[in-house]
C-alpha cells in the first residue's frame, strides 16, 4: 500500500459562487500557520492544478468537465496528473497537514457530474475532513451573473439557464456526495459551514481543524420563520423596520455576539448564515418585468429574487466575503431581475411573463419561486441536522416578552410569551436522538419596551407576535422594576414546562434565564448586557 503523505487533510468545497477563496485567504492570513505546522505553503488549489490542462478560451476547466460528462476515461488523465501535482507540491512542501480546495462535483449543462479522482484525493492522507461550504443560492447566482457579465467563464455553456433550480439541486447533490466519501472511506469525516459566519468563526474553525488548538463546536438553534413572519406582519401595519432591527432579533443576535466574544474555546454555528427563504415583498420583481400593478386577479405576486439588508436575517459585517465588499445587499439592494433579463433561456423570465400574460398562480407564488421554497426547505432541515451532529452541544436561544400588571394590593402579577418553533423542536430531537446535551436560554424582554422600539402599542405587537398562551406564575412581584425576581418566575415557567410556549424543551435540559432586557436602551447594549458576569441565573 502506498505511503500517504499527509496525516490530515481537510477539504473545503462548495458549488461555483461561494468563493471558498475567501476561505483559504482567512487560513493563510494567520501569521503563525504555516510556522506552527512547520511546513512551507500547505494550502492548495486543486482547480487551479488542472487548469493548465484545460481545452476552453476562458483558461478554465468546462470544457474538461464537459469531456467529462461524455468520455469519463479520456478526461480522467488531467484530473489524474493534477493529483500527482498536488502530491508532489505536499512532499516538497513537508507538510503533514494541508488544505484543499477543491469541487467535490461539477456543473455542465445542467447536469452534475463527480469529480473523478476523489478517491484518490482523500487517499492522500490518515484523516481526511471534508467541509461543504454553504452560501445562499441568489448571492451564488449574483456571483455568477457578475462573472458572465465580465466575460468569466459559467459552469455551463451558452445559453447558459440561469436557473436557482439547478444551482440548488447541484449544491444538494455536493452535500451528498460529501456524505458518501464519509460513508465509503473509514478515514474520512464530513463537516458543513456556511460561509457568511463571521471571520473569528471561521479562523477557529480553520484553526481547529489543522489541529492549532482545540475548540468546543456548538449550534445554536433558535426561532426564524416565526420571527420573519413577525417582520412581514409589521411590515403590513406599517412598521417600516429591518428584520435585524427588532426586538427579538437584537436579542439573539446579542447572545450570539456575548457567547462567543466570552469564551474563546468555542465555535458557534449560527443558522442565519444562511437567510434564503425571502420573499420580494414589495413586488420589485414583477413591476419590474410585467409592469403596473404587483398583483393577478387581486393576488399579490410573489418571487425570491429582490434582496437587501431590510429583509435578509443580519449578515456579520466581518465575514471574509464581506469585508471584501461582495454582498450588493449590504450596499443596498440585490436584484438579478437585470441581469437575469440579459441571458438567454432564463426560466424566472419565461415563468413571470406566464404570470403576465394570465398563467397560473399557486397561493401568490410564481411557479419557479414555488418549487425554489420547496427545496429550499429541505436543504435548511438537511443542513440544521448536519451541524446537529456535528456538535458537542445544542443552545437553545427562547426569547420571551414579558409584561407586568398590578393585581390590585397583592403587587404585580406577571404574564410572560414565548415563541414556538416547530425548527426547534426538531433539532432539541434531534439532539436527544444523538445524545447531544442541550443547553436553554431564556431571554426575557420587556413587551412594554420591545413595542416602544418598534412604535406599537403593546397589545399590537403581541397580536403581530401570534404567540401562544401566556405563562401566568401565581407568585406575586413587588415591583415591575425587580428585574431578578422577573427572571425568576420566567425561569420557573421554562422549567415547569406545563405551558405550551415551553412544552418542548427536554427534562435532560440545564435552564439559564437572562437578565431581562427592560428597556429600548437595553435592546441596543443586548451583547453587552449578556457579557456580564452573573447576567445568567440557572
Amino acid at each position: 500500500m502506498e505511503e500517504r503523505p499527509l496525516e490530515r487533510l481537510v477539504i473545503l468545497s462548495g458549488v461555483t459562487g461561494t468563493e471558498i477563496s475567501s476561505l483559504l485567504s482567512a487560513a493563510e492570513g494567520e501569521q503563525d500557520v504555516y510556522r506552527a505546522l512547520g511546513c512551507g505553503r500547505c494550502v492548495f488549489k486543486f482547480e487551479e492544478l488542472v487548469e493548465d490542462l484545460a481545452l476552453g478560451p476562458c483558461g478554465d476547466i468546462s470544457q474538461l468537465v464537459k469531456l467529462l460528462q461524455v468520455s469519463r476515461p479520456s478526461a480522467r488523465g488531467a484530473f489524474r496528473r493534477a493529483l500527482d501535482s498536488l502530491r508532489e507540491r505536499v512532499e516538497r512542501a513537508g507538510c503533514r497537514v494541508a488544505v484543499v480546495s477543491m469541487h467535490l462535483s461539477y456543473l455542465s449543462r445542467d447536469v452534475p457530474t463527480p469529480n473523478p479522482v476523489l478517491g484518490d484525493v482523500v487517499g492522500l492522507a490518515r484523516e481526511v475532513i471534508v467541509v461543504h461550504v454553504s452560501e445562499d443560492w441568489y448571492d451564488l447566482l449574483d456571483a455568477i451573473a457578475e462573472r458572465l457579465h465580465k466575460g468569466g467563464c459559467a459552469p455551463q455553456y451558452s445559453p447558459y439557464s440561469f436557473n436557482p433550480l439547478t444551482l440548488l439541486y447541484w449544491r444538494g447533490i455536493d452535500m451528498s456526495v460529501a456524505e458518501m466519501l464519509r460513508d465509503f472511506f473509514p478515514n474520512v469525516e464530513s463537516m458543513i459551514y456556511a460561509v457568511k459566519h463571521p471571520r473569528e468563526t471561521t479562523v477557529r474553525l480553520l484553526r481547529s481543524l489543522l489541529g492549532l488548538g482545540v475548540y468546543e463546536m456548538v449550534y445554536v438553534s433558535h426561532p426564524i420563520t416565526r420571527v420573519r413572519s413577525l417582520y412581514l406582519r409589521l411590515k403590513e401595519r406599517g412598521v417600516d423596520r429591518p428584520l435585524g432591527s427588532l426586538p427579538l432579533v437584537k436579542a439573539m443576535e446579542g447572545f450570539k455576539r456575548a457567547y462567543m466574544e466570552s469564551r474563546p474555546d468555542t465555535i458557534l454555528f449560527d443558522p442565519t448564515t444562511i437567510d434564503e427563504k425571502i420573499l420580494d415583498l414589495d413586488r420589485e420583481v414583477y413591476k419590474a418585468i410585467c409592469g403596473g400593478e404587483a398583483s393577478l386577479e387581486g393576488r399579490p405576486v410573489y418571487s425570491f429574487i429582490h434582496v437587501n439588508h431590510s429583509n435578509r436575517w443580519p449578515t456579520p459585517p466581518d465575514s471574509p466575503k464581506a469585508e471584501a465588499g461582495r454582498y450588493k445587499h449590504l450596499r443596498g439592494s440585490l436584484n438579478l431581475v437585470p441581469a437575469i433579463g440579459k441571458l438567454a433561456g432564463s426560466e424566472e423570465v419565461e415563468l413571470l411573463n406566464d404570470v403576465c400574460r394570465g398563467g397560473s398562480l399557486w397561493a401568490g407564488y410564481t411557479p419557479l419561486a414555488r418549487r425554489v421554497e420547496e427545496v429550499v426547505d429541505s436543504h435548511i432541515e438537511i443542513r440544521d441536522y448536519k451541524y446537529v451532529e456535528q456538535s458537542k452541544y445544542l443552545i437553545v436561544l427562547m426569547p420571551t416578552l414579558y409584561s407586568t400588571e398590578e393585581a390590585g394590593g397583592e403587587g404585580y402579577r406577571l404574564r410572560a410569551w414565548s415563541v414556538e418553533s416547530q425548527g426547534v423542536y426538531n433539532e432539541v430531537a434531534r439532539a436527544q436522538a444523538l445524545a447531544k446535551p442541550v443547553y436553554v436560554y431564556i431571554l426575557p424582554i420587556s413587551l412594554e419596551a420591545a413595542a416602544a422600539d418598534v412604535g406599537l402599542e403593546p397589545l399590537a405587537l403581541l397580536e403581530a407576535l401570534e404567540p401562544g398562551p401566556p405563562c401566568d406564575p401565581k407568585s406575586k412581584l413587588e415591583s415591575p422594576e425587580d428585574l431578578e425576581a422577573i427572571s425568576e418566575l420566567v425561569g420557573a415557567c421554562a422549567r415547569r414546562r406545563m405551558n405550551p410556549p415551553f412544552n418542548y424543551i427536554p427534562s435532560s435540559a440545564r435552564i439559564f434565564v437572562a437578565r431581562p432586557l427592560a428597556s429600548p436602551e437595553d435592546l441596543r447594549r443586548a451583547t453587552e448586557i449578556y457579557r456580564q458576569p452573573g447576567s445568567f441565573s440557572w
